[in-house]
């Protein structure tokens, strides 16, 4: 019997040295999470322009170095505007082709469906549905894009991504272009 309390505090002490490890904090991932985003958008020379809604202002830049903090933690840069004429709207079918990569430097393409030699067919999503593509980032960047024939470019926190990157806490960029399947 006098074994046993040995026993027990030797895996005690164990265990707690192996939970103990080098693992970083969420605290800590979050940290360099901001620190890798701002490196990227300071190598890029990016124009950042905060705003407090969920919606861009009717003026907005649209300069080549132009990018919108939304207060989700999106950054939003708009390339092409599109074709007015055909606006995206909540349960839309979108056919979206989409580029995504690391922010390192060089950066990394994670995959990729921009055009018909890299994926024949788009990924269909309906707008506003996480459940047809789990990427919040994604479902508002489409939202602000607007209009089918709309490309953008975004910088997509791990709290808006999916598990993979959300769970390492690790930021991605995006290519995106988007058009209206009728």
């Amino acid at each position: 019997m006098k074994r046993f309390p040995s026993i027990f505090l030797i895996t005690l002490s164990l265990l707690i040295s192996i939970s103990c490890s080098n693992k970083k904090t969420y605290s800590e991932l979050l940290d360099e999470q901001d620190a890798t985003i701002q490196a990227y958008i300071q190598r890029n020379s990016f124009n950042v322009i905060k705003i407090t809604t969920d919606t861009l202002p009717a003026n907005a830049l649209k300069g080549e170095k132009d990018y919108y903090l939304m207060p989700s933690g999106l950054y939003f840069h708009i390339v092409t505007e599109g074709d007015k004429s055909v606006k995206v709207a909540s349960r839309t079918k979108v056919a979206l082709r989409y580029r995504p990569y690391t922010l390192t430097s060089p950066a990394d393409t994670l995959a990729n469906n921009w055009n018909t030699i890299a994926s024949t067919d788009p990924f269909t999503v309906t707008y506003g549905e996480t459940s047809t593509f789990s990427v919040v980032g994604i479902h508002q960047a489409i939202g602000l894009m607007r209009y089918s024939g709309s490309e953008a470019k975004v910088i997509v926190p791990a709290s808006l991504n999916t598990g993979t990157y959300s769970d390492q806490v690790i930021p991605v960029a995006y290519d995106l272009k988007i058009k209206i399947v009728k």
